[in-house]
């Protein structure tokens, strides 16, 4: 009862930093993970605000545990890693969210971030070109996918492998001269 008071309190005073270390008590101590879990939910968003980038992680991750799939999480997460950059960690959060039930557009578009992060931000070539592979898998007119494939054409390390990628592309479109 002192914790709701002192929160009150604080909302009233738009003291985030002491509202910020009250709901994280109060979720410590929460009767149900229904409650536990609003709590997290906020004090994700709080840390967030405060910059505290870290602990808004830890929330949101500890939300993701139990409630795996959650859409909020999902944002929240996806946010606070692009913007710390810490890229291993996204690719995880997207690999996760592959497992789950998706729309086929956002199956495809989830395969195309993942191949993007590993080309751009983490210079994996051979996982970036798995994942423009399963892409095309999904869709085989994948323009980005092609456009960047015909792009690591250029690169001796990819070449074998984008051409492999797009020659059923070329086939169907009858582009003999791409071949």
């Amino acid at each position: 009862e002192a914790l709701r008071s002192l929160e009150a309190i604080y909302r009233q005073q738009d003291n985030k930093a002491s509202l910020y270390e009250v709901i994280l008590r109060r979720a410590d101590l929460a009767g149900t993970a229904t409650d536990e879990l609003a709590l997290r939910r906020e004090s994700g968003v709080l840390a967030n605000l405060l910059g505290r980038k870290d602990e808004a992680i830890a929330a949101w991750e500890r939300v993701w545990t139990a409630q795996p799939g959650d859409g909020q999480a999902v944002e929240a997460l996806d946010a606070l890693y692009s913007e710390l950059r810490r890229w291993d960690d996204l690719v995880n959060l997207l690999e996760r969210r592959l497992e789950r039930d998706l729309t086929h557009a956002q199956d495809i578009e989830l395969r195309f971030r993942l191949a993007n992060i590993q080309r751009v931000e983490l210079v994996n070539r051979e996982r970036a070109l798995e994942y423009l592979g399963q892409v095309l898998e999904r869709d085989p007119d994948h323009a980005e996918s092609i456009r960047i494939l015909q792009d690591l054409l250029d690169d001796p390390e990819a070449r074998m492998t984008a051409a492999t990628l797009l020659e059923p592309v070329y086939i169907r479109r009858s582009a003999w001269r791409e071949l």
